[in-house]
């Protein structure tokens, strides 16, 4: 395992880095001010001023990859985890032997090179502090793809408009959605086990049926008693231990475990209802906040209709958004399903080969009150962004290139005629349309001879961009190989026919006269098919117009009906 000290310094070299930004800027009157703001030392200050370099800088020769590629494959790294890919250390270690290949090449360097160690990838993380090595959560790709930042800021504008409009306080907004259990299933864990032995096995009674649990949340920290729903046509008194009669939980069931439409309003009418009126102390025009995704138990036109009569205002999630808008998926949902895997243990470790329902309800009783806390639901709404209004929160938001207000002013009162300097410093962002203007005007200061002592201070910054964006096109050039490559090779396996001759330059041989055979009678199935189902959807498209002519003849022998009289009865 490398050395933290990589870390320390990445993180020292980063403070002074901002405080010499901060010095550029004029917001501070002396070196020693800004040194002793950020925490840094200021003899270290001084000389990165005059020109000095950083511990990274000075050690550049001696590392595989410049530090102007490692910054373009943090980044790149950086861009692949918002998308939903996040890169494995195999993967690293190949683009940086990419990266390290072509830098080598250009410069005319044939010599041969080790191979790039296993432990290099996590000294790269330590001098990178922005980046870490975590256990990674599948997900949809829709949940990540579909989710754009003008969806959550026109979300985000609907909610506050909301909640300001109709003077919705926080202790009248809730949460709710289903998570399902499987009976006799546990998470895996950490484990105590004989090295030499090397069994890591945990013995389980496995999934014997499903469970669904209606949980609702508030923002004020509390929550209402959950609705559970077993699997099977009416809900048997086995089922239910005593201390769940005593929490006044509400069960019932299901085909198949799982929630309906009926049941969805079942649990609005008899938990959601009933609770949150108490909380309302007879209160007039007090509307309470539901937020909800749009399954369909959630929508249903009783359900909505239930909400319009009783003020309760219904607010949808966006699609596929749970994980970053719901406050139970974000801080509720986890933590109760590891509570009552670890309190399911005490069953498995004696041995238990199937798993009551009874059991698996005194479970859910023994954790829900560890996992569904104050602290938790108030972290979920915290984390959601909602309470307090966080927009921000996500980093989907932080990945945005639109600028904000202010940023956009101060580009409009910019200077006509910039200086150099200003121009390396607006251009924070790495792109080149932005170095565009830095590096322009760099070559015409160098044809008037006129580079200054400021100008050769920031000339190392433009350079050193420049570099990374050449790293990045490198990376970018390989992934585009990939997915041509991957292309190809779909294209390989649609067309039969070149798939045989690859690789192959006679032809005639019985084996290949074989397989184009094959190939071509394929194809021609296909052609059929296909000219067979143009045939019937022609003539289906004639007999449409036929009995529409025929509708219209009929439609034109108009018949009059004697008048009917409705009567509403009050």
């Amino acid at each position: 395992m490398p050395a933290r000290k990589s870390q320390k310094r990445a993180e020292a070299d980063k403070r002074i880095e901002k405080a010499l930004d901060e010095l550029s800027r004029d917001q501070f009157q002396s070196v020693r001010e800004a040194a002793r703001a950020n925490n840094v030392s200021h003899t270290t200050l001084l000389r990165r001023m005059d020109g000095g370099k950083s511990t990274a800088e000075s050690r550049e020769p001696q590392q595989i990859l410049t530090i102007p590629e490692e910054n373009a494959l943090a980044e790149c790294i950086t861009r692949l985890a918002v998308v939903g890919h996040p890169p494995k250390h195999a993967f690293v270690r190949d683009l940086a032997e990419e990266l390290r290949s072509s830098r080598l090449q250009a410069q005319n360097d044939h010599n041969p090179q080790p191979s790039i160690g296993d432990s290099w990838v996590q000294r790269f993380i330590h001098r990178h502090p922005e980046l870490e090595t975590a256990c990674s959560r599948a997900i949809e790709a829709a949940r990540i793809k579909d989710i754009t930042k003008e969806d959550l800021n026109r979300w985000f504008d609907e909610f506050e408009t909301t909640v300001e409009e109709k003077n919705i306080r926080i202790e009248d907004m809730y949460n709710m959605d289903e998570t399902g259990f499987a009976i006799g299933a546990v998470q895996r864990s950490y484990v105590i086990v004989d090295k030499e032995s090397g069994t890591r096995y945990e013995a389980q009674p496995g999934q014997q049926e499903r469970v669904s649990v209606l949980e609702c949340v508030c923002a004020d920290g509390g929550s209402i008693p959950p609705f559970i729903i077993f699997k099977g046509k009416t809900v048997r008194s086995l089922w239910i231990p005593p201390a769940a009669l005593k929490l006044n939980w509400h069960f019932c069931t299901s085909p198949k475990g799982w929630t309906s439409n009926d049941l969805g309003f079942e649990w609005l009418v008899r938990v959601f209802d009933p609770v949150t009126q108490r909380k309302l102390n007879d209160e007039r025009n007090r509307i309470r906040l539901l937020i909800c995704d749009g399954h369909d138990s959630h929508i249903s036109v009783k359900f909505v209709a239930h909400c319009i009569k009783n003020d309760i205002c219904l607010f949808l999630l966006l699609p596929h958004s749970s994980h970053l808008l719901q406050p139970l998926d974000v801080g509720v949902f986890g933590p109760l399903k590891t509570a009552v895997s670890a309190d399911l243990d005490r069953l498995i470790r004696v041995g238990v080969k199937r798993m009551e329902k009874a059991e698996w309800v005194e479970s859910y009783i023994q954790a829900r009150p560890n996992a569904i806390s104050e602290k938790n639901v108030r972290a979920g709404w915290r984390h959601s962004g909602l309470i307090p209004l966080n927009r921000n929160k996500h980093s989907l938001l932080r990945a945005g290139t639109d600028c904000n207000h202010d940023d956009c002013t101060q580009q409009n009162v910019a200077p006509s005629v910039p200086t150099f300097e200003d121009l390396v410093r607006n251009s924070v962002k790495l792109d080149a349309a932005i170095l565009d203007s830095p590096n322009s005007k760099l070559s015409e200061l160098a044809i008037k001879n006129q580079i200054n002592t400021p100008v050769r201070r920031e000339m190392p910054k433009v350079l050193s961009r420049n570099r990374q964006l050449l790293a990045e096109n490198i990376i970018l050039k390989r992934r585009l190989g990939e997915i041509e490559r991957i292309v190809c090779e779909r294209k390989e396996r649609k067309y039969g026919k070149r798939n045989v001759l690859k690789g192959k330059t006679v032809v005639s041989t019985l084996e290949v006269l074989a397989e184009l055979e094959k190939c071509e009678a394929e194809t021609k199935l296909k052609k059929q098919k296909s000219s067979c189902k143009g045939r019937r959807n022609q003539v289906q498209a004639i007999q449409e117009v036929e009995s529409s002519s025929e509708d219209d003849d009929e439609a034109g022998e108009t018949e009059v009906l004697e008048p009917i009289e409705v009567v509403r009865h009050r």
